[in-house]
């Protein structure tokens, strides 16, 4: 998996009080600012140290997509934002322009339906579709019969003082992770027998796992106005994520390995009960490479994958 990278020096970022530039400034304020609204809004200003560090819970308010913010804003933190950043627009004609968000927001979504065969896509067709496309509105236009634009006055106020886009970024990616938990965790587990009934089997499970993580996971490249297109054409970073994610869950975190599984798998379960179960564990792995990649040093994925490429000779 690519390392993330450094932001990029942006004029906003410097006009406020503290320098948003600096990588150290920036990863403890996006740090901050997630925790403070875990904190205050969805663990109701209960902090339970150390274990907070470890649980998830210092995370929530971007993993979390169950807690609502109001009754006339039916929807979570994490929701919003991801709502939010997904509300791009290219100027050109409007209903291209919302057709686009709903590919970016909500690929891993049409694709979920689509392969359960519910063409009328009763996972997009929501509040949730509504609520993006008034993001979408108030994002890219100004108010009826005004030159004010509510979403970049808040944006660029809010931008000198705190990480904003970051916030925002963690929570569309933390929004796609739940949807690969959910794939993944649900195709099946391979067997530790020796035998070749199993060993065949476990080719079917893994090839099963993959194929559909990848394809919830990856869906956003696979939608677009000129039509659905299937086609992967080079192991990106969300390809490489969606393909760990189904190996993890299918091995029972390594546990059910030939051979190796016993051992492996009572190290890997017990780091796992540390972070609070699996699906924490590799939300905090991910998080941990998002929020500061180029300060980690290495990179065991990649190290494992480089050498899995090399010892089998199949093309990256």
């Amino acid at each position: 998996m690519p390392r993330s990278k450094t932001p990029k020096k942006s004029k906003k970022a410097s006009a406020g009080p503290i320098d948003l530039n600096d990588p150290i400034i920036n990863l403890a304020a996006t740090v901050g600012t997630v925790a403070a609204v875990s904190i205050c809004w969805n663990n109701d200003m209960a902090v339970n140290m150390p274990g907070d560090l470890t649980d998830g819970s210092l995370f929530n308010s971007i993993t979390d997509n169950t807690k609502q913010l109001h009754a006339a804003l039916p929807f979570s933190f994490m929701f919003l934002m991801h709502c939010l950043n997904s509300a791009k627009s290219d100027g050109g004609f409007w209903v291209a322009d919302i057709v686009n968000c709903v590919f970016t927001a909500f690929g891993g979504l049409m694709m979920k339906d689509l392969l359960a065969g519910s063409f009328n896509m009763p996972s997009v067709f929501n509040n949730n579709l509504a609520l993006l496309i008034t993001c979408w509105y108030l994002v890219n236009h100004n108010l009826p019969f005004t030159k004010f634009n509510l979403w970049n006055t808040i944006n660029d106020n809010v931008s000198k003082f705190l990480p904003i886009g970051n916030v925002m970024n963690l929570c569309t990616m933390m929004f796609n992770l739940s949807l690969l938990h959910e794939v993944a965790s649900n195709q099946g587990s391979i067997s530790g027998d020796l035998t070749a009934d199993a060993f065949y089997g476990n080719i079917v499970v893994l090839a099963g796992a993959i194929t559909w993580s990848v394809a919830h996971y990856c869906a956003g490249d696979f939608f677009s106005t000129d039509g659905f297109a299937f086609n992967v054409s080079g192991c990106s970073e969300a390809a490489e994520r969606a393909t760990l994610f189904a190996f993890w869950y299918a091995s029972n975190g390594l546990a059910n390995l030939p051979v190796l599984g016993g051992a492996l798998g009572g190290v890997t379960s017990q780091v796992e009960g540390v972070f609070g179960g699996r699906a924490n564990f590799l939300n905090m792995y991910v998080l941990a490479y998002a929020l500061a990649g180029d300060m980690i040093p290495v990179n065991v994925q990649t190290l494992v994958q480089d050498f899995l490429y090399k010892t089998f000779g199949v093309s990256q």
